[in-house]
């Protein structure tokens, strides 16, 4: 199941318009995949814990190749926990409105806190910063009142945007689906602005592919009865030949190879199921064939010769049984 976690940096609550924004993306979202599963972390509600001097000082020990200490194991704990919550969701959706030109301090507050070396990045002298969290994709719902891009630096400057999306292509993202509504105060028609921004969120949770669309039903986990088979999961036929020029499957008792048989040789060394297959068995000689009489079946048939002898007997018997119905005798 694919879990999606919706990190809410904004403390409006219904009146919020990222909020709303968020609210019609994930709409449209679920609609297209009802098997996701959504948690909202609201950043406002109390419980994220204090980044202070124990937590720094973990933070140092760790970064220098050592342990916390004892007195700081318990508020390295409290990060691990915030950080657990986020790196279990497989997909994010962030709501973030502009304050003072930057972030919400809670969100700030939350990245100081998960950030952390062998957590989000990775340290080389070599390579430098590498990010840890890849293959995960992220959509940001950026809102600002007065702001918008390209306006003058009167009218603000957005260090928001520039912020978040920095920190997750340092914490390794590389799929980000940006969402704005910019501005939100200062417009002629908000109403209007904000019936377009819902709609280009909604479209932003759609799918953006096909394939997306409709998942594979083994990838979906969905029953095949629940969901048709889509075109895109079928295997295509081979190339430089059509469906039918395919060979069929032989029967598996002409296919079916020989039995290893016991590497110890019985007292009945004369007996072909029993001897020894690293000593050959020797050739039987062909038995001559009067004129008029049909050749033997072995001829005939040389892919006997992979069945073992209890197997050839009953297969002869029923072709001989053949052979005289339809000769008549």
């Amino acid at each position: 199941m694919t879990r999606l976690l919706h990190v809410s940096a904004s403390p409006r609550g219904a009146a919020s318009d990222p909020l709303t924004l968020a609210g019609a993306f994930l709409d449209a979202h679920q609609a297209v995949h009802p098997g996701v599963y959504v948690s909202h972390l609201d950043l406002h509600d109390g419980t994220l814990p204090a980044f202070g001097r124990l937590h720094a000082g973990a933070k140092m020990a760790v970064t220098r190749g050592g342990q916390p200490s004892p007195e700081q194991t318990g508020a390295w704990d409290e990060a691990r926990a915030v950080f657990d919550r986020f790196v279990t969701a497989d997909a994010y959706l962030f709501s973030v409105p502009m304050w003072n030109s930057g972030v919400p301090y809670v969100l700030k507050q939350w990245i100081d806190i998960i950030t952390q070396p062998g957590w989000v990045f990775g340290f080389t002298p070599a390579e430098g910063y590498t990010g840890l969290l890849t293959g995960k994709k992220a959509a940001v719902v950026y809102t600002s009142g007065v702001y918008s891009p390209g306006a003058p630096p009167a009218f603000g400057v957005d260090f928001h945007a520039s912020y978040l999306n920095d920190w997750l292509r340092f914490a390794g993202f590389t799929d980000v689906t940006e969402i704005r509504f910019q501005p939100t105060e200062l417009t002629a028609t908000p109403d209007q602005d904000r019936a377009a921004a819902v709609a280009r969120a909604a479209d932003a949770g759609k799918p953006s592919s096909p394939q997306e669309a409709a998942p594979c039903p083994r990838t979906a986990r969905i029953p095949p009865a629940a969901r048709p088979r889509p075109a895109s999961c079928r295997r295509p036929p081979a190339a430089g030949r059509p469906r039918s020029a395919r060979p069929k499957r032989l029967p598996r008792l002409l296919t079916r190879t020989p039995v290893a048989r016991s590497p110890t040789v019985s007292a009945n060394e004369g007996a072909p199921w029993r001897r020894n297959p690293a000593t050959p068995a020797p050739p039987t000689p062909a038995r001559p064939v009067r004129p008029g009489q049909r050749p033997p079946l072995m001829a005939r048939a040389p892919w006997c010769t992979a069945l073992d002898t209890g197997e050839r007997r009953c297969l002869l018997g029923l072709m001989r049984k053949m052979l005289r119905s339809r000769g008549g005798r």
